[in-house]
């Protein structure tokens, strides 16, 4: 990496699918598992460390609802990139003073891309709320959140959680 940056006298950039510097590393996941409303991308130099160069530019948007997917959310990023994108290129075309921010190493946190086959089993133990929110995370276009049942793995794409309001005794579930 040192020797690619070298070549290039450190000119290269990335477009991040998150808010830098606090989400750092692969971040689709932990917004769609967290409850997350909004997506952000960064416009960073790349830098040795893992997306922790200067920042150029940074555009987060407030979504109606936490209730989407991996792949509404990769097409919601990939409109903001391509403003930020367009940015860039518009400001470097007018020859318009690009800013940098130094990111805090301390403020953010480094997010692990997730492996579906190692890290999508349901735990059962969780709410409704959470394991809804995992299946979509490990949904489509990815193979789906899984578990057992009678030795057969299941994959789930897709949860629902009925809304009742009827209220009955524990015993009744």
């Amino acid at each position: 990496k040192n020797h690619f940056l070298n070549e290039f006298k450190e000119m290269v950039f990335n477009l991040h699918h998150g808010a830098l510097p606090k989400e750092r590393g692969s971040t689709i996941y932990p917004r769609i598992m967290n409850g997350k409303n909004n997506l952000s991308v960064s416009l960073h130099k790349v830098s040795k460390g893992i997306d922790t160069g200067n920042v150029l530019y940074k555009k987060t948007i407030q979504s109606k609802t936490d209730f989407y997917s991996i792949r509404e959310a990769n097409r919601i990023n990939l409109g903001i990139s391509k403003y930020i994108l367009e940015k860039f290129i518009n400001d470097l075309s007018n020859h318009k003073e690009i800013t940098e921010s130094k990111q805090s190493i301390d403020e953010g946190i480094y997010m692990p891309q997730f492996h579906t086959e190692t890290n999508g089993a349901i735990d059962w133990n969780w709410k409704a709320c959470e394991i809804e929110k995992f299946i979509r995370a490990f949904g489509s276009p990815f193979s789906g959140a899984f578990t057992f049942y009678k030795g057969k793995k299941i994959s789930l794409l897709k949860f629902y959680i009925e809304k009742n309001n009827e209220s009955y005794h524990p015993f009744f579930y």
